[in-house]
């Protein structure tokens, strides 16, 4: 067999054919015989052919075509001849079955992304200006489970041939960031590939990348440290931790009424006040606890939480209204209010008469207020003030301020709750509470 001159010949009279997968062949063809003379401008182009030609040399002997076989490389392989002390020329011209549609040329390359991901690589011939009719983003491999859709699709186009390379990456989580926001909450940034998963907690973000069709979805939710949703149920502790916070311990004043007889028999009320603590400021153990709702509003029970016995807020105090009043003398009315204070006193009232010749008086303070008369009623009306609060428990603070909005609009809030551990004792001054 010759090729463009007489002199240049195949050599021997069958080419190399190699089987390739999806019933392709490649045909290699070797020329040789030929000197440099042989070449010229003449036969230059029927000598080394256009890329994509079909393989038509072989009919010059029957039966040696191969169909669909095209034109992809060329060389002059030259090699040293020491018995002719001269170079040997040897033209090869390599076919590779090449149809209009896109076959592939090598088995799919499976690899698994960081995160567990299937990725499988596809690599296509066909004849040169051939295009593709799948869509990034929508074609997906047949049968796949889940499902593992087409990410990028490249065609190089070299005129000999078109080759397509095409990515498929499977649908899941790509990558899932974790950051903490203070107070128990942390930001979870979940990247999907293609289709959006579900998430635990309100959504704050999303962000969609598209290339070319294909979808990358980063959705940032809000969990606590336990991977819960931070309103689950509606509201959801997130965080606790200890603190001291300052507290008021009340004041301790006695307002007593005694009733008696002097030596000389004479009847008398006193009413006098006695302070057995002053108001003192000091730090006390309390925990603070962290929540998330979709509330905006303070509750009752919010007061009582962790066995709370309400809101340390006193906004009364104790108090005194005594009254004297007689025969004979303007009625006298004294009220105080003792801030700071509250007392175990209780109110009471009465009167006290003349014993023969030996008149009632009444004091205040130790201070006499009436005397000389015949007859004297009094009363003393106490307010106790709030409670003892030592060995109870109280809430000192709860509070609620907007913390963010969901992709859907809807406002989360933030409440804190201070509740003091139970209230110790006050002690001597030689010793301190938290010894």
């Amino acid at each position: 067999m010759s090729l463009a001159n007489t002199n240049i010949h195949q050599r021997g009279e069958i080419p190399e054919i190699t089987k390739l997968p999806n019933n392709r062949i490649r045909v290699v063809r070797r020329f040789q015989k030929f000197t440099r003379e042989d070449v010229d401008n003449a036969n230059l182009g029927s000598l080394m052919g256009d890329f994509g030609d079909l393989d038509t040399t072989g009919e010059q002997i029957t039966n040696q075509g191969y169909t669909d076989c095209r034109l992809i490389s060329v060389e002059v392989d030259t090699r040293f001849n020491q018995q002719a002390n001269a170079d040997n020329a040897v033209l090869v011209k390599t076919y590779e079955t090449l149809t209009s549609s896109f076959v592939q040329i090598v088995d799919d390359t499976v690899e698994y992304t960081e995160n567990g991901l299937k990725k499988v690589t596809r690599v296509y011939r066909a004849v040169s200006g051939t295009t593709s009719s799948n869509t990034v983003g929508t074609t997906a491999i047949s049968g796949s489970e889940p499902t593992i859709i087409l990410a990028s699709s490249e065609i190089e186009d070299n005129d000999a041939f078109a080759q397509l390379t095409e990515v498929y990456l499977e649908t899941g989580v790509l990558s899932v960031d974790k950051t903490s926001m203070s107070n128990g909450v942390y930001r979870i940034s979940t990247q999907f590939a293609h289709t959006e998963g579900s998430v635990v907690g309100p959504i704050i973000s999303r962000r969609i990348e598209n290339s070319s069709g294909y979808k990358t979805i980063t959705v940032d939710s809000m969990q606590d440290g336990s991977g819960n949703s931070i309103v689950d149920g509606g509201t959801n502790l997130v965080h606790q931790y200890k603190t001291f916070e300052a507290f008021q311990y009340t004041g301790v004043i006695e307002i007593n009424t005694t009733t008696g007889s002097t030596s000389g028999g004479n009847r008398y009320v006193s009413v006098t006040e006695k302070i057995i603590r002053p108001p003192a400021q000091a730090k006390v153990l309390a925990t603070t606890y962290v929540f998330f709702q979709t509330a905006s509003d303070i509750t009752q029970a919010d007061y009582k939480y962790d066995t709370s016995d309400g809101l340390w807020s006193p906004n009364n105090w104790a108090s005194a209204s005594v009254s004297f009043s007689a025969s004979g003398f303007s009625g006298i009315n004294i009220s105080k209010g003792f801030r700071g204070y509250r007392t175990d006193s209780s109110s009471t009232s009465g009167t006290r008469t003349q014993n023969v010749l030996a008149f009632p008086f009444a004091e205040y303070d130790n201070k006499t207020i009436i005397s000389s008369a015949t007859s004297i009623d009094y009363s003393v009306d106490i307010e106790k003030g709030p409670p003892d609060p030592i060995n109870n428990k109280y809430t000192l603070n709860a509070s609620i301020t907007p913390a963010f909005d969901d992709v859907n609009g809807t406002t989360y809030y933030k409440k804190t709750i201070v509740v003091t551990d139970t209230i110790p004792d006050q002690v001597a001054t030689a010793t301190l509470p938290y010894d």
